[in-house]
This record gives C-alpha cells, sequence and structure tokens, in this order.
C-alpha cells in the first residue's frame, strides 16, 4: 500500500495490513496502549533537525526573524 495520508498509513496499521514508518507523534499513543508494536527498531532512521532557509543577502522582516527565534526556543535549538 502506498499512501501520502499519515492518518490513512496509521489506520492501515491498526487493521494489521501492514508495517508502517511514521513519525511518533502519529504512533506514539497506539503504542502506549498497546494496539501497536514496534518492529525493526534497529533499522529506525536517526532523528532529523528542521532548518529555516532565507536568503543572506536580503533583510529578513521582523515576522520571519520572530518565527525562527520561537522555533528555536520550542524545538530546544538557538536561532
Amino acid at each position: 500500500m502506498h499512501a501520502n495520508s499519515g492518518q490513512a498509513l496509521l489506520d492501515a496499521a491498526r487493521k494489521g495490513i501492514g508495517i508502517v514508518q511514521l513519525p511518533d507523534y502519529y504512533v506514539d499513543p497506539w503504542i502506549a496502549s498497546g494496539d501497536l508494536v514496534p518492529v525493526l527498531t534497529k533499522y529506525q532512521p536517526s532523528d532529523e533537525g528542521i532548518w529555516a532557509i532565507y536568503p543572506t543577502n536580503r533583510h529578513r522582516s521582523p515576522k520571519i526573524r520572530m518565527l525562527v527565534e520561537h522555533l528555536g526556543r520550542y524545538l530546544g535549538q538557538s536561532s
């Protein structure tokens, strides 16, 4: 099965249709309840970062600067 909807993949896994790879926020409640079981954990990809990309040769608008700073604080990284 191939889908571009995390919810559709989660529903398929919960119905026993197959194995899915989804972000923690989709599956954590279902793993905690025992409805889903992690498999192949030693092959789990490492966490990836999130980047804010903007042109360096232009002045950052206050909205963009505030968003990047907020995300940095919220995600635990400096901007």
